[in-house]
Formats: structure tokens, sequence, C-alpha cells
């Protein structure tokens, strides 16, 4: 893998002639990052966004058994952003698969992905927002940037979805309760956060026997062990990896 990613800035425009994300060789090209119109200028920005794609890229590669990287990507800014840097050329917003903008009240600064279709359906787009990529205390809540960016790769690229489980994130195994997680070699505990945000054990539901709704599996940080990145991407001592059971080895010479 060449260490370095090539970026190119554009000014945004109205109409588009994106070819979208491709394959050349081993490393990705085509991948079109849009600043949204609300964002003011900011050329931190711009630096923050090739650093998470950079560092991202060898997640990537050290995750699929160094098959793919990110080779080169383009970063739009808004009409009024003004630099020598820049050069003009006409893309929209809206083709672009990765997208830099305000919060929303669903996800706050949560990086996520708008996914819709069955595993394995490309996804339409990744949403990070200016304070995520600009604001180290928000990583700290959500992952590495580079790290999270790979883990929202996945769900953008080739459809996967998150291996943990909002709806059912406890499970009876062999007589005992566990966390929905990938891998099971992850510890931790369960606690309930109180309004005055403080631990307490967590109660049971009487119909299931198992955890209520309010209850969360905190997970051991200082435990060192593999586990696929589409677990818990904020997990400093997580190692990163993929593993896709059903996928033929030439699959992501086609993707």
């Amino acid at each position: 893998m060449d260490s370095r990613s090539v970026f190119v800035l554009l000014w945004m425009l109205l109409s588009s002639t994106s070819t979208g994300i491709k394959l050349d060789g081993n490393g990705y090209v085509d991948i079109v990052i849009a600043i949204g119109s609300r964002v003011p200028q900011d050329d931190t920005l711009i630096g923050k966004i090739k650093d998470m794609v950079t560092e991202g890229s060898y997640y990537l590669y050290d995750a699929l058994d160094e098959k793919v990287y990110f080779k080169e990507a383009t970063i739009l800014v808004p009409p009024q952003w003004n630099s020598k840097d820049f050069t003009r050329e006409y893309i929209a917003y809206d083709s672009a698969k990765i997208r830099i903008d305000h919060a929303n009240s669903t996800y706050g600064d949560q990086p996520y992905t708008k996914q819709y279709g069955e595993c394995g359906t490309m996804a339409e787009y990744i949403h990070f927002t200016p304070e995520y990529l600009l604001n180290d205390t928000v990583i700290q809540l959500y992952g590495l940037r580079g790290k999270v960016f790979v883990h929202e790769w996945a769900h953008l690229r080739w459809g996967v979805y998150d291996e943990y489980s909002e709806e059912t994130p406890f499970y009876y195994s062999n007589g005992r309760i566990e966390a929905t997680r990938c891998s099971k070699n992850i510890e931790g505990q369960f606690y309930e956060v109180t309004a005055e945000r403080s631990l307490q054990a967590c109660r049971k539901d009487p119909q299931t026997s198992l955890p209520t709704d309010k209850c969360k599996f905190f997970p051991n940080i200082n435990k060192k062990t593999n586990s696929s990145l589409m677990f818990l991407p904020s997990l400093d001592s997580v190692s990163t990896e993929f593993t896709f059971p059903h996928i033929p080895h030439n699959y992501f010479d086609n993707w």
C-alpha cells in the first residue's frame, strides 16, 4: 500500500459528473467527501478530513489482510469558501457518499450511515459533523476517527450491519446472561445509568429474566482482545478486524 492518500480540493457546484466509488488495483478512488453549504470555512476541518481518511486507510488495509485501502479522495467545499488551493469542477453535494454537515436532532454528533437496505446492499451515505472532526473530546464518546470511518465504510460499501443489538442487547447462553457482542471474549459489566449519571446494578425483567432495557453493557477498556470493528469502534483496546464468513475471497475485487 502506498503510504499516502491523494486528496483533491474542489468547489461544490450544482451539477454532477461523479462516477461513483471504484477500485483501482487495490485502492479505492473516486471517493467524494462533501462539506455542507452551512458549514463555515475552516481550513483545519480539511486537514482533519485528510487525517481521518489516511488513518482509516491503514485500519482498512490491516483489517482486510492487506487487500484494499483508500487511494484517492475528493473533498468538496461550499462555493463561498475561498482559497487558491481549490479547483472548480461540477460535482453536486448530493452525489457525495460521505457528507460533513451540522448535527441533527436524531444523532447529534454521532457518526452514522443512512442505511435502509438488506445486508449486502450499499448504503446511501455516511454523515459526520464538523464537531466530531474538530473536537477531540467528542472522539472519546464515539471512537478514533480513522477507525470509526472504516466502521461506517463497511456500512456504506458492503451493507454490513453492527454486531451489537439495540433490540436484543442480552441473551442467555449456557445458563448465564450475555451481552450481544462480537466477540464474546470482550469482558465487561452490566449497569444502569441513573438520572444523576451514576451507576447501579441492573434489574431483571420478571417476564424474560433478562436485564431491563435500562441496563447497559460496559466493556472492560483495559482488556486487549480481537474483535470485529463492527462491534464498538470506540474501544481502543479492540484490535481491528472484519469477519465476512459467507463472502468469497474475490468479493472485494468487484467492490
